[in-house]
């Protein structure tokens, strides 16, 4: 089964967002899948008989300090197209104010 995989580091017990742009050239073809997975586990799963253009496709998971995404399809006689696959991490904490800072003497 064609597939693509990315191994990276992240912070254990946070929760990431990952995306991605997703379009079908084909039809008829009722074996087509597309999906995506992370340590194994399937986040997306799509099936298609027609042609659809790309759609932002957006899932979450929690990191376990080395994770692997990986993106699998098949298709006969088309293709899946995939653009801008990103993983997003959580929101750097904002810093609390500084006990007298900005206080007038």
């Amino acid at each position: 089964m064609p597939s693509l995989s990315q191994t990276f580091s992240d912070v254990p017990g946070s929760t990431y967002t990952a995306q991605l742009f997703l379009a079908y050239g084909g039809s008829g073809d009722s074996g087509a899948f597309f999906q995506v997975l992370v340590d194994g586990i399937e986040k997306l799963k799509i099936t298609s008989l027609q042609t659809f253009p790309y759609d932002q496709l957006i899932f979450t998971f929690v990191g376990t300090g080395s994770d692997t995404l990986t993106i699998q399809g098949n298709t006969n006689p088309s293709w899946w197209f995939v653009d801008d696959v990103s993983v997003n991490g959580p929101a750097a904490a904002v810093p609390g104010p500084i006990a007298g800072a900005g206080l007038p003497a």
